[in-house]
């Protein structure tokens, strides 16, 4: 009898290792799964939109000569399958060239939307000066399932009059994306 008690015992021991192995799959598959599946996005009235940036986000020059150009290439994209999201793009002012606007300092930004629905609102600018503070661009729309794709480009324009400029010049220049949900 006690052999008998011994082998249900046993068997007994078998499952319960079987069982909680099981459940140990079960946990690290779905622990594995939601850390490998995050984005950085944001979600806004089930809107899911994410910025990308191909390489920098922030324009960090100093000793900016005339002839110096540099640009930030960037994506907004609205994974959302039925609703239309609204965003501003920022441009950061975070050091000015000069406590001045400074005129042969320039950008223009150019959207292109893979999307051709006229609904979708993209940032366009001819060229522009640089401002002292931040700029913001907003009443952008983008409609589901389609990506915004933007250039922003920097120029400091060669003048006559190239030797005012002092060596000391800096510009940080950071790009942002928010949701616009006026």
């Amino acid at each position: 009898m006690d052999k008998k008690k011994q082998k249900k015992f046993k068997n007994l021991l078998y499952i319960i290792v079987l069982i909680s192995v099981f459940i140990m799959f079960i946990g690290m598959y779905t622990a594995y799964y939601l850390k490998h599946n995050k984005k950085d996005n944001i979600i806004e009235n089930n809107v899911l939109m994410s910025l990308t940036f191909d390489g920098k986000n922030e324009i960090n020059v100093s000793k900016i000569k005339p002839g110096w150009e540099d640009e930030i290439l960037f994506s907004v994209s609205n994974d959302s399958k039925d609703t239309i999201g609204k965003y501003k793009i920022i441009l950061e002012i975070i050091t000015p060239f000069s406590n001045m606007i400074e005129e042969n300092l320039v950008y223009t930004i150019n959207g292109q939307s893979n999307n051709k629905d006229k609904s979708n609102i993209l940032v366009y600018t001819d060229e522009t000066v640089v401002p002292v503070a931040s700029k913001t661009y907003s009443d952008c729309v983008i409609t589901p399932n389609t990506k915004h794709d933007y250039k922003l480009k920097l120029n400091f324009k060669k003048t006559k009059d190239n030797k005012k400029y002092s060596s000391d010049n800096m510009l940080v220049l950071r790009i942002k994306m928010v949701s616009d949900d006026n």
